[in-house]
């Protein structure tokens, strides 16, 4: 849909309540003025239009906007902040008025807009927020009144993590002119309720209250944009009311609240949540517009002190949460299709968001989600050291939330998979009564699915039968339960997973569930029902499109074959290609469980060699776990599998070198120098050069592998025309004084030798065709023309290849 066009008189007429909201200087507002008016006079603005039917006055949004990148050098950075917020405005008012849709790219280049001008020095010592009786910080952005009432209003709204949420005696309200919300960040929950007056007490839920607002010069009816305080007094007027909608808005979202409806907005105490919010009275205007309070209450005074907050600082913790939210959706995103790799790095970045000098003062609730997160995915990794510390410290910092009952959970499948089982059975209870608790359908679900297995594996300990039938009592729960959600998905869900993904996760859970039941089937030799409880384990999978929960669905599939006697069908399902084979699966998270798996593919004569959709085979994901057992069991399985190569020693001491390399560079560069990336800063290359010093002098085995921080200049790179091998001597250390540091930027290549490392030249990393090289040379092309800001002189190349 095309974007509104906006006239020089409705910019004109916004840029007067812009003035108004921010308290502008008047000879900026007249430059910004002037600016307009000769915009408007010229033809070179319509030349830039898109299209040949935009070519002509008013103008499109995108014509404005270009226009405001040649802003001319005698203006003033004042001028073009509020030249800016006002174009922005006014965009955001047309699409409302003409029911257009803010897409999540326009509403991302609009906010940012908007945050350039909350940050603009220039009207830093006169624009201010003030705290709202709902508990939140409003910042006028345009504020136009006509006769003492409000024609249109577009601030912004903050719900700081700091437990303020307003008096809740007071939360249900009403406003007089029509309203439209734009989501930006966090979650918020709005209710919506209906109201009739009554007569007397006892049928009455509230009462009516009036409001009135003070800017200095005693109480009024008439509205100011910049107040000290408001009052809600009792009218007498009794209602009573009751809910009759609700629904969860996330960033990006849009709402509507017509003039008069009653309706509150609950965000949690230790969240952020904020929005623009758009008064226009053009839409419909209601003049008794009350606030509902206790049926016995007093009046109450709302001051109006932002406590020491202002536009800036607002503006910059939306701005932080909105990049957290990215880096978690992103970690989550490639959690969904199982890319652990790419998930870790996400995190990683939504982790140093959390500890950045930008961070609001309670940032609690943020960084116990990331350690969660973080705790979950080296779990995937099978790092249950690692996994074990971030979700304790997750479930510290999450008491009491919905997420604590999850992360319990994380825990026990951890500690299940260290074979600490009693343990496990502790975490697996604590989450079930705590999803119990807080009415979490899923996360019990979830819960006593784990139950069952845990359960299982005592009573396999232990002989008990009367375990073992609870075990399948508890995994068919869990089946049931996946019933029941999948046939209420689509209603309003208090746990505020999208319909879609929730689907997504009850067939991952019930998929899990009947492949565990098959477990304890054929512990009761009923292979009849392993069969048939596998079988189904694998449908439920494949909906899942997570390779990894297919590939364990077609082990146990396999297995049921394979204990009923029928080894091709085994086979089949242990060598399918579906992103991941179940050898790799289980290499990926290694405990005792998963050897005892790992050890019938083996005999079974399963392929070990088989790739995943990250070009990563068993052996690697063993050696990246560090698990003995595990690379045992897989170079016993490719020993077998390639016994009638000439040289099959050497193939695998190659083998085994190539996902050490892996290994190295996953935690040396993936995990310890993004992090130092991610701070930036002038002396970043510094600090990096540090840290992988000292990376590599606290591990030998590391060091032994990876070559110093060595460069090669981009011409001298240009000019050798091939990828350089260590025993090129073409590159050097990298030391450089911090003056010259301001002018260097390092570029980072990893890259895998495409010819073994074997024979007399030891091999060479690219093909005849220099496919590599052609490949970085791109790259630095395309970063130099997106980046004319770096300068190709002082461009260094860091290759990392094997020594």
């Amino acid at each position: 849909m095309a974007s509104p066009a906006l006239t020089t008189t409705q910019l004109i007429q916004i840029l007067g309540g812009v003035a108004t909201a921010s308290k502008a200087p008047v000879d900026i507002v007249e430059q910004t003025k002037q600016w307009f008016h000769q915009i408007a006079s010229r033809d070179d603005l319509s030349r830039n239009c898109t299209q040949e039917a935009e070519k002509t006055f008013p103008f499109d949004v995108e014509s404005w906007f270009w226009a405001l990148s040649q802003w001319p050098p005698g203006y003033g950075d004042g001028a073009s902040a509020l030249a800016s917020l006002t174009i922005a405005v006014t965009t955001l008012r047309e699409h409302s008025r003409r029911n257009f849709i803010v897409s999540k790219t326009k509403l991302t280049r609009l906010w940012e807009t908007i945050l350039e001008a909350l940050n603009c020095p220039v009207l830093q010592d006169t624009w201010v927020p003030s705290r709202s009786a709902q508990g939140f910080l409003a910042v006028p952005i345009c504020s136009i009144t006509q006769d003492g009432e409000i024609d249109e209003l577009i601030r912004l709204h903050v719900w700081l993590p700091d437990g303020n949420r307003g008096n809740p005696d007071f939360s249900i309200h009403s406003h007089q002119p029509f309203a439209q919300s734009w989501i930006l960040a966090g979650e918020g929950t709005d209710h919506q309720y209906e109201a009739y007056r009554v007569a007397q007490t006892a049928d009455a839920t509230h009462m009516e209250f009036g409001l009135s607002w003070n800017a200095g010069n005693g109480l009024s009816r008439s509205y100011s944009t910049h107040q000290h305080s408001s009052v809600v007094a009792p009218t007498g007027k009794l209602v009573r009311t009751r809910e009759v909608d609700r629904n969860i808005h996330r960033r990006n979202d849009s709402y509507t609240i017509p003039a008069g409806v009653f309706h509150s907005s609950q965000v949690l105490p230790d969240l952020l949540h904020a929005t623009l919010f758009y008064f226009d009275s053009s839409r419909g205007f209601v003049r008794d517009a009350p606030i509902l309070g206790p049926i016995k209450g007093d009046a109450f005074t709302q001051i109006r002190d932002p406590a020491g907050e202002t536009p800036k600082s607002l503006a910059s913790y939306v701005q932080l949460i909105r990049s957290w939210e990215t880096h978690m959706e992103e970690g989550r995103e490639y959690a969904r299709k199982a890319e652990w790799e790419r998930s870790l790095r996400a995190f990683t970045s939504g982790l140093s968001l959390c500890e950045s000098p930008q961070v609001f003062r309670n940032v609690k609730r943020y960084r116990g989600l990331v350690f969660g997160e973080l705790g979950n995915t080296n779990r995937r990794f099978g790092r249950y050291e690692v996994s074990e510390g971030l979700l304790k410290q997750a479930c510290l910092e999450l008491q009491g939330s919905p997420e604590y009952a999850t992360f319990n959970g994380e825990l026990g499948v951890v500690y299940r998979h260290m074979n600490r089982l009693e343990e496990a059975k502790d975490a697996f209870q604590l989450q079930y009564e705590t999803a119990k608790e807080l009415q979490l359908e899923s996360e019990a679900c979830r819960a006593i699915g784990n139950l069952g297995m845990v359960n299982y594996q005592l009573a396999e300990q232990s002989r008990d039968d009367d375990l073992l039938n609870l075990a399948i009592d508890q995994l068919q729960e869990r089946v049931d339960r996946c019933d029941r959600m999948r046939n209420t998905v689509g209603a309003a869900d208090r746990e505020s997973v999208l319909p879609e993904r929730k689907l997504s996760q009850i067939e991952v859970w019930a998929a899990v569930g009947l492949a565990r039941l098959s477990l304890c089937w054929t512990a009761q030799k009923n292979e009849g029902e392993a069969l048939k409880a596998a079988e189904s384990a694998l449908e439920h999978a494949k909906n899942t499109g997570d390779p990894t929960v297919v590939a364990i669905s077609r082990f146990f599939y396999g297995r049921a074959f394979a204990m009923n006697g029928q080894h091709e069908q085994a086979l089949e399902q242990f060598n399918a290609q579906d992103g991941c084979t179940p050898a790799i699966a289980f290499c990926k998270e290694p405990s005792g469980e998963h050897n005892e798996y790992l050890r019938c593919l083996v005999d079974a004569g399963a392929d070990m060699d088989l790739l995943d959709d990250q070009g990563y085979r068993a052996l690697d994901y063993a050696v990246f776990n560090g698990d003995e057992t595990s690379q045992r069991l897989v170079l016993e399985g490719l020993r077998h599998q390639f016994s009638s190569e000439p040289d099959v020693n050497f193939m695998l001491e190659q083998r085994q070198r190539e996902a050490k390399l892996r290994k190295g560079y996953r935690e040396l560069f993936q995990e310890k120098l993004r992090l130092v990336l991610l701070t930036g800063g002038q002396d970043c290359i510094k600090k990096l050069q540090i840290a992988y010093s000292e990376a590599l002098a606290a591990d030998k085995e590391k060091d032994s592998m990876f070559d110093h921080f060595k460069v090669i200049s981009y011409a001298e790179l240009l000019r050798f025309g091939r990828v350089p091998r260590y025993s090129d001597g073409l590159t050097r250390r990298f030391a450089i004084s911090n003056e010259a540091e301001k002018k260097h930027f390092v570029i980072f290549f990893s890259y895998r030798w495409l010819n073994p490392m074997k024979g007399q030249d030891g091999g060479t990393p690219d093909d005849g065709n220099h496919t590599q090289y052609a490949r970085m040379m791109q790259a630095i092309e395309n970063f130099l023309e997106e980046h004319k800001d770096v300068d190709s002189k002082c461009l260094q190349i860091w290759i990392v290849s094997p020594l």
